[in-house]
């Protein structure tokens, strides 16, 4: 057993948002207490061990539903100035170095230096490529990262579908020309499983189905029982507004990154229309920063117009943060995840406030105004602290850049 006290907790549930000069009580990965000192003190006399963190903040660990592995090979490369569009080219064509272990690895390390706890991690799948070696490392690896084998729609046939079932991997399908071929497959896969359709130009698809058959691509689609509640769409770039209400009555998630998708050129990164009609709705990030704070302040910001006052932005954060991100992972993990709370797990991140945090409004500004990855003080995944005081525990970040820059070099 193992408590932290002298803490400001932010517990994710609006019924009770904040918990003043609160302990947390920790016992095989779960949260047993969180509460008062004075009501909880027995805890600290039957404690193991006792941290003592006066004044600092505890928040969930935070989701990141998109992020693309294999681009931290070329984030590192000994060429700075190539970085951009070499990555931006290697996504858009599916042409990037692979090693999934050291991009997990990395990709895992940067995420808990911005209080990521959670992700998908979306990676390219290559002929012959093991699924067992895939889960071994993530079996290495503390942070809760869902790995997702980024396939093109074109190569996709029954018998890769099948060996990724058999693995539980969710794969991520990036859509081409041959959609109208390939959608008898992928409403037979949906029947059963989760997938994700990475889709940047909806709107090209669109235009080929309407001069082909004279129909629109979403039409055709539904038409043939793909877009179910098990889909969770990357990006959806090029979806018109009666396309959105189709996915929206189909209850289908979507994905946004919105710096990536506005750097990319598109218009995809607005997040308002999918909030209007209530869609399920969770956030990824490009491999340039993979704050969620950072991509929620973004979107909201670009958007100031329909988020209109302080109190609606930060309502749309913490929907966006502490709500519908953590979605994916209760579905599909069954994780209780994403609140400070008795009976969840232990995975929270200690942060320095430099300030005074009382309640939901003192909370929500500092998050708008103040949040910056350099205040966290500790993250902890199930009651493990892997991340205390800069300082990365489960991997040797020397080692692993060392061994990252070698590959780039044999690239």
């Amino acid at each position: 057993m193992k408590a932290y006290a002298g803490l400001t907790v932010f517990t994710g549930d609006l019924k009770m948002p904040i918990i003043s000069d609160a302990i947390i009580v920790i016992e095989e990965g779960k949260i047993i207490y969180v509460g008062s000192e004075e009501r909880g003190w027995h805890y600290l006399e039957e404690a193991e061990e006792f941290v003592k963190l006066d004044g600092k903040l505890i928040i969930p660990g935070m989701a990141n539903n998109n992020v693309f592995l294999n681009s931290f090979l070329h984030l590192l490369s000994d060429h700075p100035s190539r970085k951009i569009t070499e990555t931006f080219s290697s996504f858009l064509n599916m042409h990037i170095p692979s090693d999934f272990e050291l991009s997990a690895k990395w990709g895992a390390v940067t995420a808990v230096k911005n209080g990521v706890t959670h992700m998908i991690g979306m990676f390219i799948w290559e002929k012959g490529m093991d699924p067992a070696k895939v889960l071994k490392t993530l079996e290495n690896i503390p942070v809760h990262m869902i790995a997702s084998p980024l396939v093109k729609l074109k190569d996709l046939n029954e018998d890769l579908l099948k060996l990724f079932k058999s693995y539980d991997l969710i794969p991520t399908v990036k859509f081409d020309e041959s959609l109208e071929e390939k959608l008898p497959q992928l409403a037979r896969f949906e029947e059963t499983s989760v997938v994700r359709y990475l889709i940047p130009n909806w709107d090209h698809l669109d235009k080929l189905f309407l001069s082909s058959i004279g129909k629109k691509a979403i039409e055709i689609s539904i038409g043939s029982g793909i877009f179910s509640s098990n889909v969770q769409v990357v990006h959806g770039g090029g979806f018109s507004t009666g396309d959105l209400d189709v996915l929206a009555v189909r209850n289908v998630e979507v994905v946004k990154s919105p710096r990536f998708e506005y750097m990319l050129g598109s218009k995809s990164g607005d997040i308002q229309e999918y909030v209007v009609r209530s869609m399920r709705l969770s956030l990824g990030t490009s491999v340039f920063d993979l704050s969620p704070v950072n991509e929620v302040k973004l979107a909201l910001f670009t958007e100031f117009s329909f988020w209109n006052s302080t109190k609606v932005l930060k309502d749309g954060m913490y929907k966006l943060l502490f709500q519908s991100s953590y979605d994916f992972y209760s579905n599909v993990l069954g994780s209780q995840c994403g609140r400070i709370r008795e009976g969840y797990e232990a995975t929270f991140v200690v942060v320095n406030t430099l300030g005074n945090i009382e309640t939901l409004d003192d909370f929500m500004d500092f998050m708008l105004r103040k949040w910056d990855p350099s205040l966290i003080d500790r993250v902890l995944v199930e009651g493990e602290e892997i991340y205390v005081n800069k300082q990365i525990r489960f991997v040797d970040e020397y080692q692993l850049m060392q061994s990252i820059s070698k590959k780039r070099r044999a690239d």
